[in-house]
């Protein structure tokens, strides 16, 4: 008899990418011939983690007091504007002219998604997301006692814009709201980014369901933004669609700190929140740090004290831009090098445009997954596939990966 609530007796975490990145490197202490692919971390390429000079040099300076004092729930009005400043970039003046706007620093953007399911998902309204996805989406649904719908991502080597919205024609027979999720870009698992001709069509529809007087909330999980792209600023032209949203639509950025600066583990993020209703905004405000405070209470002192420090410092920024794109660089390196090789030996891959993953189409992932575990190489398997963070696999390793993985799959 368990003590458990009925609700949470069936929550169990199993297949966690953590938990298989334990066993990762638990054989590396045994076999020469590891290849660990499992978490989206970005390592350098002699094996050591990619931790920015800039950034330590910030954290290593910080006093006791801003370190360990509590940072305000909302993240405090520095570090929201710091925020807006660096996710919109060379659009920052366009959004804020063209839109209500709102702040809110969480965990990691992991914080921000279980903030936004927990206030925007009712009982029968589905989160509308790609049949390939994160997996731990599946976990903050479950864990806020919510659903989700998914439609094909994939049409040919395109996004399906046509099973996304008759999966959404489908919600709105039973519910007036439509509640969807895009990672982009460099989405993960696949590493596709939206056209903007892509979220041109998205934007459309989206635009005549408001119109229809439907409820429409599209969450952006932006985690892997800073990885995409030929620039910084090339990643962020995706903004530049929202001049097409004329309708009281409530956009929800879900955003990453902790990837941007290498910082997983101290969980700096933040949901940022877009509407042309301010009603609209007003309810995010009030909602979002309601539930922050009933879970996390407030966001680690450190990460808004570096958020805050390097934002206000142009050398240490620039500093920090350099280093950025030196990783962007390796990044590029490596993704280049796999889909080289995969092309050469025939195995086939997903899109990929950018960020930390490449997946490999399979209908069997946890098969594959197990014969792939059998040669020492540790993926994650993912709806539809098999997933490879080429952040953490260093560039020598890379070759021949490709050919290994044909071989057995």
């Amino acid at each position: 008899m368990s003590y458990l609530s009925k609700h949470r007796q069936s929550n169990i975490l199993t297949g966690d990418t953590f938990q298989i990145a334990r066993e990762a490197k638990a054989a590396k202490d045994v076999y020469d011939d590891v290849i660990d692919a499992t978490v989206g971390a970005l390592y350098e390429d002699d094996g050591t983690f990619y931790a920015y000079k800039t950034i330590t040099q910030i954290i290593n300076k910080l006093p006791a007091d801003p370190h360990f004092r509590y940072a305000p729930t909302s993240g405090g009005l520095d570090f929201k504007e710091n925020i807006n400043r660096w996710v919109f970039g060379p659009y920052q003046s366009m959004v804020e002219n063209n839109f209500q706007h709102s702040v809110v620093a969480s965990p990691g953007a992991s914080g921000a998604l279980y903030n936004t399911f927990l206030n925007y998902l009712d009982d029968h309204t589905p989160l509308i997301m790609p049949d390939i996805y994160w997996t731990n989406y599946l976990v903050i649904l479950k864990s806020v006692n919510r659903s989700s719908m998914t439609y094909p991502m994939f049409d040919g080597d395109f996004f399906n814009i046509e099973g996304f919205i008759t999966t959404c024609e489908k919600v709105l027979e039973h519910s007036d709201k439509l509640v969807c999720l895009f990672n982009d870009p460099a989405h993960n698992p696949t590493g596709y980014t939206l056209s903007i001709g892509e979220w041109e069509r998205i934007y459309a529809y989206l635009n005549g369901v408001a119109e229809a007087g439907k409820k429409v909330v599209l969450i952006y999980d932006l985690a892997y933004i800073d990885y995409d792209g030929e620039s910084l600023e090339d990643s962020r032209r995706l903004f530049d669609v929202l001049k097409k949203v004329y309708t009281d639509i409530l956009i929800i950025i879900a955003y990453s700190g902790s990837k941007s600066f290498s910082l997983y583990g101290l969980r700096v993020g933040a949901a940022i929140a877009l509407s042309k209703r301010t009603e609209n905004i007003e309810d995010f405000n009030q909602g979002a740090i309601f539930t922050a405070r009933a879970t996390w209470s407030c966001p680690p002192s450190t990460g808004i004290q570096l958020v805050n420090r390097l934002f206000s410092n142009d050398m240490l920024m620039d500093k920090f831009k350099k280093e950025l794109k030196v990783a962007r660089t390796a990044l590029k390196a490596r993704a280049t090098l796999f889909l080289g090789e995969a092309e050469t030996v025939g195995l086939k891959t997903y899109p990929y445009h950018g960020g930390f993953f490449i997946t490999i189409p399979t209908d069997n992932p946890e098969v594959a997954f197990d014969k792939l575990k059998d040669i020492h190489i540790y993926t994650i398997p993912v709806p539809k596939g098999v997933r490879l963070a080429i952040s953490s696999i260093p560039l020598t390793l890379i070759t021949g990966v490709a050919k290994r993985i044909k071989d057995v799959l």
